[in-house]
């Protein structure tokens, strides 16, 4: 499930898919964009921050997770991605 969260955010929901493999799809879909075509030779990235729902834990709380994260990959280069594990 993906849904867009705010201007250029979205929030891509993998359900029984731990850390690791999220991580592998921000990846693939970072890597799949780079590669991308656009026209006018645009170049798009992905700063990609990833959380996994932690037993008990708020969806709230999982979101600001991601979005702490997400912020990290932008500031740390952007084009990458960073994970916050619970």
């Amino acid at each position: 499930l993906a849904i867009r969260w705010g201007g250029e955010e979205f929030v891509v929901v993998l359900r029984d898919t731990a850390l690791d493999g999220a991580v592998n799809v921000a990846e693939s879909l970072r890597g799949i964009l780079a590669k991308t075509s656009f026209i006018d030779e645009i170049e798009a990235t992905i700063s990609a921050g990833v959380a996994e729902l932690a037993h008990g834990e708020s969806v709230a709380a999982l979101v600001e997770r991601g979005d702490e994260a997400m912020y990290a990959a932008k500031s740390g280069g952007r084009n990458r991605v960073e994970a916050r594990p619970h």
